[in-house]
């Protein structure tokens, strides 16, 4: 699974590929890694840039995870 989220310049720049992220969703916390950081910005209302994040996501036994459930990304 594939959580997305739109983060600022600021955020893009201390993320790459790779590296670790935690994912909350509900009582759960799991390990997912950053697939993608967006080079281009996204759309979004407002003036200041956002970028696209992706990050991998396991699938836990037992209790999948949905398709738009809402997770939060915790940077380690």
């Amino acid at each position: 699974v594939v959580a997305r989220a739109i983060i600022d310049a600021g955020l893009a720049d201390q993320l790459e590929p790779g590296q670790g992220v935690s994912v909350r969703a509900g009582q759960r916390t799991l390990a997912g890694k950053v697939v993608s950081v967006g080079l281009e910005p996204a759309e979004y209302p407002g003036s200041e840039l956002r970028y696209p994040l992706a990050v991998a996501v396991p699938q836990p036994a037992g209790l999948p995870l949905r398709v738009g459930e809402k997770v939060r990304l915790i940077l380690e």
